[in-house]
Protein backbone atom coordinates (compact mmCIF):
# COMPACT_ATOMS: atom_id res chain seq x y z
CA UNK A 1 0.00 0.00 0.00
CA UNK A 2 1.79 3.47 -1.03
CA UNK A 3 2.16 5.73 1.51
CA UNK A 4 1.78 3.19 4.46
CA UNK A 5 3.98 3.71 7.68
CA UNK A 6 5.32 1.48 10.01
CA UNK A 7 6.63 2.50 13.09
CA UNK A 8 9.80 1.14 14.94
CA UNK A 9 11.20 1.93 18.49
CA UNK A 10 12.76 4.94 17.30
CA UNK A 11 10.57 6.49 14.32
CA UNK A 12 7.93 6.47 12.02
CA UNK A 13 9.46 5.24 8.37
CA UNK A 14 7.97 4.36 5.45
CA UNK A 15 6.59 0.58 4.43
CA UNK A 16 9.54 0.83 2.01
CA UNK A 17 11.97 0.68 5.15
CA UNK A 18 10.60 -2.92 6.35
CA UNK A 19 12.99 -4.74 3.11
CA UNK A 20 15.68 -2.80 5.68
CA UNK A 21 17.48 -5.71 8.34
CA UNK A 22 16.70 -2.89 11.19
CA UNK A 23 19.27 -3.53 14.55
CA UNK A 24 17.89 -3.26 18.03
CA UNK A 25 19.22 -0.25 19.64
CA UNK A 26 20.20 2.10 17.01
CA UNK A 27 19.08 5.65 17.24
CA UNK A 28 17.42 7.94 14.95
CA UNK A 29 20.70 9.28 13.21
CA UNK A 30 21.32 5.39 11.85
CA UNK A 31 17.61 4.62 11.31
CA UNK A 32 17.67 7.62 8.81
CA UNK A 33 20.84 6.68 7.31
CA UNK A 34 19.88 3.20 6.68
CA UNK A 35 16.51 4.05 5.19
CA UNK A 36 18.65 7.17 3.11
CA UNK A 37 20.66 4.31 1.91
CA UNK A 38 17.83 1.94 0.66
CA UNK A 39 16.23 4.66 -0.96
CA UNK A 40 19.52 5.38 -2.64
CA UNK A 41 19.45 1.53 -3.80
CA UNK A 42 16.37 1.73 -4.75
CA UNK A 43 16.89 5.09 -7.12
CA UNK A 44 19.91 3.11 -8.42
CA UNK A 45 18.01 -0.12 -9.27
CA UNK A 46 15.28 1.80 -11.27
CA UNK A 47 16.80 1.74 -13.98
CA UNK A 48 20.19 0.10 -15.12
CA UNK A 49 21.64 3.50 -16.48
CA UNK A 50 22.04 4.56 -13.01
CA UNK A 51 25.33 3.42 -11.85
CA UNK A 52 25.99 4.91 -8.30
CA UNK A 53 23.97 7.56 -6.34
CA UNK A 54 25.33 9.84 -3.17
CA UNK A 55 23.88 11.89 -0.61
CA UNK A 56 26.55 15.01 0.26
CA UNK A 57 26.04 17.05 2.90
CA UNK A 58 26.63 20.61 2.04
CA UNK A 59 30.11 21.55 3.61
CA UNK A 60 30.80 18.24 1.07
CA UNK A 61 30.69 15.14 3.44
CA UNK A 62 29.59 11.99 1.95
CA UNK A 63 26.36 11.41 4.47
CA UNK A 64 25.36 7.46 2.28
CA UNK A 65 25.71 6.24 -0.92
CA UNK A 66 24.67 3.38 -3.07
CA UNK A 67 27.16 1.72 -6.10
CA UNK A 68 31.16 0.76 -6.42
CA UNK A 69 33.23 3.76 -6.38
CA UNK A 70 37.05 3.50 -4.99
CA UNK A 71 37.01 6.65 -2.79
CA UNK A 72 33.84 7.71 -1.80
CA UNK A 73 34.87 10.94 0.65
CA UNK A 74 36.80 12.04 -3.20
CA UNK A 75 33.82 11.52 -5.02
CA UNK A 76 32.00 13.58 -2.43
CA UNK A 77 34.55 16.58 -2.24
CA UNK A 78 34.50 16.39 -6.30
CA UNK A 79 31.18 16.81 -6.31
CA UNK A 80 30.79 19.79 -3.91
CA UNK A 81 33.65 21.41 -5.73
CA UNK A 82 31.81 20.92 -8.94
CA UNK A 83 29.07 22.57 -7.72
CA UNK A 84 31.28 25.89 -6.66
CA UNK A 85 32.46 26.31 -9.77
CA UNK A 86 29.41 26.07 -11.77
CA UNK A 87 28.33 28.47 -8.97
CA UNK A 88 30.65 30.74 -9.96
CA UNK A 89 30.48 31.05 -13.61
CA UNK A 90 26.29 31.52 -13.10
CA UNK A 91 26.98 33.90 -10.43
CA UNK A 92 29.33 36.00 -12.92
CA UNK A 93 26.84 35.66 -15.81
CA UNK A 94 24.05 36.96 -13.24
CA UNK A 95 22.13 34.37 -13.70
CA UNK A 96 20.59 33.42 -10.27
CA UNK A 97 21.18 30.48 -8.42
CA UNK A 98 21.97 26.59 -9.72
CA UNK A 99 19.07 24.48 -9.70
CA UNK A 100 20.75 21.45 -10.74
CA UNK A 101 23.82 20.16 -12.84
CA UNK A 102 24.39 17.78 -14.95
CA UNK A 103 27.25 17.17 -17.08
CA UNK A 104 27.74 14.67 -20.37
CA UNK A 105 30.64 12.99 -21.77
CA UNK A 106 31.06 10.07 -24.34
CA UNK A 107 30.98 7.22 -21.65
CA UNK A 108 27.98 8.86 -18.96
CA UNK A 109 26.77 11.73 -17.11
CA UNK A 110 26.95 13.79 -13.74
CA UNK A 111 24.07 14.71 -11.83
CA UNK A 112 23.79 17.28 -8.98
CA UNK A 113 20.54 18.48 -7.42
CA UNK A 114 19.84 19.99 -4.09
CA UNK A 115 17.79 18.35 -1.55
CA UNK A 116 16.50 21.56 -0.74
CA UNK A 117 18.53 23.32 1.99
CA UNK A 118 19.98 20.03 3.37
CA UNK A 119 22.50 18.53 0.89
CA UNK A 120 23.24 17.63 -2.50
CA UNK A 121 22.10 13.99 -4.70
CA UNK A 122 24.67 13.45 -7.03
CA UNK A 123 24.81 10.44 -8.95
CA UNK A 124 26.98 8.98 -12.06
CA UNK A 125 25.12 7.40 -14.74
CA UNK A 126 25.62 5.77 -18.27
CA UNK A 127 25.75 7.70 -21.73
CA UNK A 128 23.24 5.35 -22.57
CA UNK A 129 20.10 7.38 -20.21
CA UNK A 130 18.37 10.40 -20.82
CA UNK A 131 19.52 13.29 -19.47
CA UNK A 132 15.52 14.50 -18.20
CA UNK A 133 15.20 10.38 -17.12
CA UNK A 134 17.63 11.14 -14.46
CA UNK A 135 16.29 14.33 -13.69
CA UNK A 136 12.54 12.89 -13.12
CA UNK A 137 13.94 9.62 -10.88
CA UNK A 138 16.28 12.12 -9.15
CA UNK A 139 13.62 14.33 -8.16
CA UNK A 140 11.46 11.71 -7.22
CA UNK A 141 13.65 10.02 -4.64
CA UNK A 142 14.78 13.48 -3.45
CA UNK A 143 11.80 14.16 -1.61
CA UNK A 144 12.16 11.06 -0.07
CA UNK A 145 15.82 11.64 1.37
CA UNK A 146 14.73 15.10 2.48
CA UNK A 147 12.32 14.04 4.70
CA UNK A 148 14.85 11.01 6.49
CA UNK A 149 17.80 13.74 7.10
Amino acid sequence: MPGKLIRSNTAVLPASAAAVDWPENEGVQQVSEMVIKKFLQDFCDSDEGIHFAMVVSVDGLMICHHGDVADTDLFAALFLELKIVCEKIVGQLDRGSIEEIYIRSKSGGVTILPIFDRGYLACLSSATINAGKVQIRSWKYIKKIYDNL
